[in-house]
């Protein structure tokens, strides 16, 4: 999605994750003059149809506007852990024990 300026990558994000809502804009307290327009909806789900529902889940969580409900990266290996990232989860087990 490497969109040709950070304007172009902006909307490019926007049609694909859906705008901003206004409840957002609020929370990060700039004025509603920066709200971006026009406003999209979210796609994602359109766009990665043909993934498995748990794939299309983990996509879906991992391109959240707001990093407070994004998920981390942490957090999607460790979602699905003994059937899709064994492997990953099992370093990260070792990781944290070793902390």
């Amino acid at each position: 999605m490497a969109g040709r300026n950070e304007v172009d990558q902006i909307h490019r994000i926007y049609k694909l994750c859906g705008s901003p809502s206004e409840e957002y804009w609020r929370k990060i307290r700039l004025p509603s003059n920066h709200m971006a327009k026009p406003q999209h909806k979210r796609k994602v789900r359109e766009a990665f149809k043909d993934f498995s529902p748990e794939a299309l889940s983990l996509v879906d969580r991992l391109l959240a506007l707001d990093p407070l409900e994004r998920l981390t990266a942490t957090d999607a290996l460790m979602s699905d852990k003994d059937r899709v990232y064994p492997q990953a989860h099992q370093k990260l087990e070792k990781m944290r024990v070793n902390q």
